[in-house]
């Protein structure tokens, strides 16, 4: 209700008036002038009093409120496809009027995963396909000047589906004819989609009545038989969705008539010109029959009577182009028309008598080609018309400049022509003749340009003979030349470099033939031969010679090698060229040669190219021997030393100390390396390690360590470590001792199996350690603490005091768990490992070692309190009660309802008989 005041403008207030205003609206206590104290309202003083978001009534300061939603929307309607849902807003208060925005959503079955329906966003919805098997909710949101609120309906019923209804039949389509195809429509339905169609045929008499499924008739389309001929048939469709089925049965088709196979009324006829190359078109013939009717054509070739005709290969179509193979004779052509009940044939007449044509230019010949010497001229057919097969023949013709005074070429009678020297300063016409079986018709092609004479053309470049050496002659060709005769030469000669590039005349040589000189050496020579006549000049170089050559090295004093009378493994030897003569500037290269130890069977050494070589293990038991070659710009000469004496072993020399690798502590394991040996190989290696003081000195043998890793022992702690490495081959054996190892160390205890705890983990039971397993020089110690932990093992603490291998457990361990520190010492050092947690330890139970006491006057009325008694368990104990009544002897006793308390009052039942409390102790266990 909203709250209103009135007066008149007198001195005495009238009574309070309430008027009706919607719930939302408040005194705006601080909005106005005036304000609401002690229950008074006071008036405003003027509307202009009022705040903007305040209003008066009556004079009263009514502040707006925006809406809130005090009943949920409710969605009205049958959740039914097709149906329309609506909506009861729900119940609002806060200051009318009201707007409301709507959003429809659809939840699953349960009104559970729900989305918004695009564009569903008025007071209504139709329901649809899409929303069958769904729940729908609707959102609403009320507003007005101040603000909005929101809320959302109760998901509505699952949405169910509406069953298919026809609402129009399906419809037959086809000829009802035996042998003919007839097809049913689904006809129109309304449902909720997706709706699924099944079909039935059915036959029925000729009014459509007295119908039976055809038995197999169950697609959307049927082929009559001749049981349906003179009855009719229906097409029953089934259409099903998830709400049911509807079945809708077609109109009855036409009496279903007898097939009546085509019959001509009038043979078809051809239309066109008897010529070669014309067409001939067919005009169909006159048919009954029952449709449908289809039409097939073959042409046939006949003699000039139209008798005696064959069929033409392929020609099957309504047209048909005539070729030099009909000339001579008539056409016609058959025409099948074919339906279910059979096939006829009808033969148009004949066509008159085919007749050819003689050939007849259209487009007169062209000729194609320069008109120069030489070149060769081509001349088309032009374009012609009359009888197939034409023949063309051709006849080159010599005409004057303006391509008059024209006379045949004889020979020239192919469709290509080369120009000759004769031709110069004239023109050329083409005549071809196209002949058939008709006639010959000939057409002359227009003239050529005037014919040129042909410059001079390289056809085969010129040559050089004789041998590139320097002072050697040289002689020229002039190559093969084609142009216009006469032809007249020039020749000079030209300086190249190695690859017949970068040439240059040679001043002077301009005649066919070249002495070398020994500017030549190291290049190449080409030769220019110009050619020149009445069309001009054509120039053409040689290919280059072949590299110019200087006399090729020859030698005169074998190759030598420097220590060859003392080769041993490692040494290395050098080589001396030898003597040699040939054309400056000579190098040399080198291959030394590895041999038997008669300096035979020798093989090349491979990478052994270097002016010296040492000698190594693969050449040992062997000799040696150097090939030297000598090379210059005219060519290689090779020459090969003596061999070396036979090659022999070098003894093994040690170039870094054996070095022994590991921890030097007891147990621990050291390694030896060989060190570093030069020598031939294979080289063997031996060990010996050795016992030695702290200072690496007065060292022993340690009996049987000759392996090249040894294991320390306790006897090694105080003391250093040497080992000797002894290297072996065929030159002979040399010993090497390592370093000594740093002062070994007793190995410090190492854990490799955890302590254990044995016992029972309960309140006041002893638990026991075991040490788990160590390592590590003997002698060990072992100390020991407990450790108090939580109930997952993590969180300890030491537990102070108890430090034995034994302990008994406490109340304060109950609920947690304990570990272990087992720590092992000796001279080594100290090192602890923790034990698993224990279970978890529980509670003692309570375990009574005094009974329980009763206390009091035992007269009716009076009050009797227990005494729990003692008891033995984890505290703390809570204690229950229960008072039973008993028989004079104290037996036969039994529960007294309600009496549970420490204390019981005595009443005139318990008179003539005794009682008995029956204390229950608890505790955590």
């Amino acid at each position: 209700m909203g709250l209103a005041v009135s007066r008149s403008k007198g001195a005495t207030p009238p009574p309070v008036v309430f008027r009706a205003f919607p719930l939302a609206f408040t005194l705006a206590l601080a909005g106005c002038s005036n304000s609401v104290r002690f229950g008074l309202v006071q008036h405003c003083q003027a509307t202009s009093d009022c705040r903007a978001e305040t209003h008066c009534e009556e004079e009263l300061c009514v502040r707006d409120v925006p809406p809130t939603n005090l009943a949920r929307p409710v969605v009205l309607g049958a959740a039914v496809d097709g149906k329309t849902f609506s909506t009861d807003n729900g119940t609002w208060s806060g200051t009318a009027p009201f707007s409301f925005e709507y959003q429809w959503n659809r939840c699953d079955g349960a009104g559970k995963s729900c989305l918004a329906l695009a564009g569903e966003t008025g007071a209504t919805h139709l329901l649809a396909s899409a929303d069958v098997g769904a729940r729908l909710n609707l959102w609403v949101r009320a507003s007005n000047s101040v603000g909005a609120d929101e809320a959302t309906s109760d998901a509505s019923s699952v949405v169910a589906g509406t069953p298919p209804v026809n609402a129009a039949l399906p419809v037959l389509s086809g000829n009802a004819s035996d042998g003919l195809p007839l097809a049913t429509s689904d006809g129109t339905w309304t449902g909720t989609a997706p709706i699924t169609f099944s079909h039935q045929w059915r036959r029925c008499d000729a009014a459509g009545a007295a119908c039976a499924d055809i038995p197999g008739a169950q697609s959307a389309g049927y082929t009559l038989s001749p049981a349906e001929v003179g009855g009719t048939v229906r097409a029953t469709v089934t259409a099903a969705n998830s709400a049911g089925q509807a079945a809708a049965t077609s109109e009855a088709s036409a009496v279903v008539g007898a097939m009546v196979p085509p019959d001509s009324l009038g043979p078809p006829s051809i239309t066109g010109t008897a010529a070669v190359g014309q067409p001939l078109t067919v005009v169909p013939g006159q048919w009954a029959g029952a449709a449908p009717l289809s039409f097939s054509y073959q042409w046939r070739r006949c003699d000039a009577a139209g008798a005696a005709c064959a069929d033409v290969g392929g020609a099957t179509g309504t047209a048909y182009g005539l070729g030099t193979a009909d000339v001579g004779t008539t056409l016609r052509v058959a025409e099948t028309a074919t339906n279910p009940a059979g096939a006829v044939t009808a033969t148009s007449a004949a066509t008159a008598v085919v007749s050819g044509a003689a050939p007849a230019n259209v487009a007169p010949p062209a000729i194609t080609g320069t008109a120069i010497d030489g070149q060769l001229l081509a001349t088309s057919d032009g374009t012609w018309t009359g009888m197939t097969p034409l023949a063309f023949g051709y006849q080159w013709r010599r005409c004057d400049a303006a391509g008059a005074t024209c006379g045949d070429v004889a020979g020239a009678t192919a469709a290509s022509y080369a120009l000759t020297a004769a031709d110069v300063g004239a023109t050329l016409r083409a005549a071809v003749a196209a002949t058939n079986s008709v006639g010959t018709a000939t057409a002359t092609s227009s003239p050529t340009g005037v014919v040129g004479a042909r410059a001079p053309v390289n056809t085969g470049l010129p040559s050089i003979a004789g041998i590139a050496t320097d002072w050697q002659v040289l002689a020229a060709s002039n190559g093969t030349w084609s142009g216009t005769a006469p032809l007249a030469f020039g020749t000079q000669w030209r300086r190249c470099d190695a690859a017949g590039a970068n040439c240059v005349d040679i001043s002077g040589a301009g005649s066919s033939s070249y002495t070398l000189v020994d500017a030549d050496v190291g290049g190449t020579v080409r030769v220019v031969v110009t050619a020149t006549n009445a069309g001009g000049l054509a120039s053409a170089t040689s290919a280059q010679t072949a590299a110019v050559a200087a006399a090729a090295p020859v030698n005169v004093g074998l190759p030598t090698i420097s220590g060859a009378a003392s080769a041993t493994d490692g040494q290395v030897l050098s080589a001396g060229n030898g003597a040699w003569t040939g054309t400056p500037t000579i190098a040399y290269s080198y291959q030394w040669r590895r041999c038997d130890a008669a300096g035979a069977n020798c093989v090349d050494i491979a990478g052994a190219t270097a002016s010296t070589y040492a000698a190594g293990p693969s050449d040992v038991g062997g000799t040696v021997r150097l090939v030297v070659t000598a090379t210059n710009a005219g060519g290689s000469t090779s020459a090969t030393s003596a061999q070396t004496a036979v090659v022999a072993a070098a003894a093994p020399v040690n170039t870094a100390l054996p070095v022994v690798t590991g921890t030097a502590t007891d147990g621990q394991g050291l390694s030896a390396s060989t060190g570093t040996w030069t020598g031939t190989p294979t080289l063997g290696y031996a060990y010996q390690w050795r016992r030695c003081d702290a200072a690496g000195t007065n060292c022993a043998d340690v009996a049987g360590a000759t392996a090249s890793a040894y294991t320390l022992v306790p006897a090694d702690v105080g003391g250093t470590v040497r080992v000797v490495v002894t290297a072996s081959n065929a030159g002979g054996s040399t010993p090497a001792t390592s370093p000594q190892t740093a002062v070994v160390v007793a190995a410090a205890p190492a854990n490799t199996s955890p302590p254990t705890v044995t016992g029972t983990t309960t309140d006041g039971q002893g638990l026991s350690v075991s040490n788990g397993t160590w390592t590590g020089t003997p002698t060990l110690g072992y100390a020991y603490q407990w450790r108090r932990c939580d109930a997952a093992g993590a969180n300890c603490a030491d537990i102070a005091g108890a430090t034995a291998s034994g302990y008994a457990l406490v109340p304060a361990d109950v609920g947690g768990t304990l570990r272990v520190v087992v720590t092992a010492s000796n001279a080594g050092g100290t090192a602890s490992a923790t034990s698993a947690q224990t279970a978890g330890v529980a509670a003692a139970a309570p375990v009574n070692t005094s009974l329980p006491t009763v206390s009091g006057t035992l007269t009716a009325g009076s009050l009797l309190t227990a005494g729990n008694g003692t008891w033995a368990g984890t505290p703390t104990l809570g204690y229950a009660y229960q008072w039973r009544r008993c028989d004079a002897a104290g037996a036969n006793c039994v529960d007294i309802a309600g009496a549970t308390a420490s204390a019981y009052t005595l009443v005139p039942t318990d008179v003539g008989g005794t009682l008995r409390v029956v204390v229950t102790a608890s505790n955590a266990g």
